[in-house]
């Protein structure tokens, strides 16, 4: 039986792991702010000693899934739920509500963008209806993040549909919260984080905080596409992270 077997000590393979963890930190230089925008990466360190012991997070695709995953540090009683199978931007906003529900219409932090809210955006009235205590974090990055970078890294530069000079556009979200009734704040400075945080996670009911990064903040580390001379797009093996 296992557990009469004493596990065999494997110090050095201990003493590696923990070189990796000091040579790799989750946040490093690589997350360095590009004024006068935030870089996710750092909104969601600095966001986790503002959960509460049951906080519930529920994330969209993008920044919210890659930066949030990344980095956000979940402790004993707190739980972060995503669709990690499929991947499908606009998830969040439905799989809180789900978990609102779970809850007997309980408090549920989704963490979310611009882009993704667009996928499911009238059930904000779902929450209105019911009052749900959901605080929502949009990242707003002009538009689609990640496509961008796709479509910079494979086509030259060129693109089309993914920000307000492509010919998309998010709304004002902070006009939306008043149309439906929340509570709305804006974080564009870590002054700003600082001030706003603790009043949105003071707010019983639903909220709406939009956080302000740059246009074309990059994920790293991330698995790069590349293109051959020929037009065929291949992907590297998964330990040839970029950079």
């Amino acid at each position: 039986m296992l557990n009469e077997s004493a596990l065999p000590s494997k110090p050095d393979w201990v003493q590696r792991c923990s070189q990796y963890r000091d040579s790799y930190p989750w946040v490093g230089p690589e997350h360095a702010d590009q004024p006068p925008f935030i870089n996710s990466y750092k909104f969601m360190e600095r966001l986790t000693p503002h959960f509460k012991p049951d906080q519930v997070i529920v994330t969209d695709m993008g920044t919210a899934l890659l930066s949030g995953h990344q980095v956000i540090s979940v402790g004993e009683g707190q739980r972060m739920m995503t669709s990690t199978g499929l991947g499908e931007m606009g998830f969040g906003l439905p799989g809180a509500i789900g978990a609102s529900f779970a809850r007997d219409r309980g408090e549920v932090m989704c963490l979310n963008c611009d882009g993704g809210m667009m996928m499911n955006l009238q059930e904000l009235q779902t929450v209105a209806h019911h009052r749900l205590p959901i605080k929502l974090i949009i990242f707003n990055n002009d538009g689609y993040l990640m496509i961008k970078h796709t479509q910079t890294n494979l086509y030259n530069g060129k693109s089309v549909a993914v920000d307000k000079a492509s010919g998309v556009s998010c709304p004002d979200f902070g006009k939306l919260a008043t149309a439906f009734g929340f509570e709305a704040f804006q974080i564009r400075t870590w002054e700003d984080f600082d001030t706003v945080m603790p009043q949105v996670q003071a707010a019983e009911g639903p909220v709406i905080c939009e956080v302000f990064m740059h246009p074309m903040q990059l994920f790293v580390p991330k698995l790069s596409l590349a293109r051959r001379s020929d037009g065929s797009i291949v992907s590297p093996p998964l330990e040839d992270l970029s950079p």
